[in-house]
């Protein structure tokens, strides 16, 4: 969120390691803030992502660890500034990678790479340190990376490049507890190899999701029930699309690829009942 002594974003570096705070302050921008972070299971910390609290007061950094235990920092922003507060270690946050916050801010839902699961963590009632709450795990979650909530957060969608593969759970939002709804893998019609980055349109009416080896980006249509059907592959000057954000009024969908360095704009056409795209205007 923006605002005075809140996060304006983050630059995650797995190499340093280190997170960077970038922030506002009445209309300008702030200098970056460093925070360095402590080591996880007794090897050095390799943060790969991070999440903020819905107030902005607190971020949390997914740190990505192939054997011993994963860990997830919480860091409170205060003035502009972070201070590490705490670490929660634990086996089934192994392989931690992308990490989201309800939109209440009671959970903090972790993708587990190597745990193949989804791990949940909570603050507890009495004292209101970190926990794991709960641990979600299935074989079609090995190599977990990416995921987003669905409207009302009634829905999470999970993308695997190991396992080619986009998995939907049904969430109840009062107990936290999920239930696997659907699997959609790569196969001939469906092009989801090395299934990566994944976004909700704000309308909750379609999700975009990239595949990396794949070269395309496929539209989904999404039911009421929060399962997805395929709708249409696009792959124009996409090289290893990775990460996929669809802007605020749902009106584009930006495709980041790694091997062109480039971000690709792409138009949802208006009034399309079928979520096909459209090239934007020269």
């Amino acid at each position: 969120p923006s605002g005075t002594d809140q996060v304006g974003g983050t630059v995650v570096s797995a190499t340093a390691p280190a997170i960077v705070l970038l922030g506002r302050t009445d209309g300008r921008d702030r200098p970056g803030v460093r925070l360095g972070l402590r080591d996880c299971g007794g090897s050095g910390a390799f943060p790969v992502g991070a999440a903020a609290s819905p107030d902005g007061t607190h971020l949390y950094i997914a740190d990505f660890q192939g054997q011993g235990t994963g860990c997830v920092h919480t860091a409170r922003v205060t003035g502009g500034a972070l201070e590490l507060t705490e670490t929660v270690e634990d086996v089934r946050l192994l392989g931690a990678e992308s990490i989201v916050t309800s939109a209440d801010g009671r959970e903090i839902v972790v993708a587990c790479h190597v745990a193949k699961a989804v791990t949940v963590l909570r603050h507890d009632e009495s004292d209101g340190a970190l926990e794991v709450f709960a641990s979600f795990e299935r074989d079609d979650l090995e190599g977990a990376e990416f995921l987003t909530f669905g409207p009302k957060d009634e829905t999470l969608y999970v993308t695997s490049p190991v396992r080619n593969n986009v998995v939907v759970f049904k969430r109840d939002v009062q107990t936290g507890e999920l239930a696997h709804l659907q699997t959609l893998t790569q196969d001939a019609e469906l092009r989801l190899g090395g299934a990566a980055g994944i976004s909700v349109a704000p309308d909750g009416r379609f999700v975009y999701v990239s595949a990396r080896t794949d070269d395309t980006l496929t539209a989904f249509s999404r039911a009421e029930d929060g399962t997805l059907t395929a709708l249409q592959r696009f792959s124009e000057g996409l090289d290893w699309p990775n990460g996929v954000a669809v802007a605020p009024d749902g009106r584009h969908v930006y495709v980041a690829a790694v091997k062109s360095s480039s971000v690709t704009v792409l138009r949802r056409v208006p009034g399309a009942e079928d979520g096909c795209f459209g090239r934007c205007a020269e």
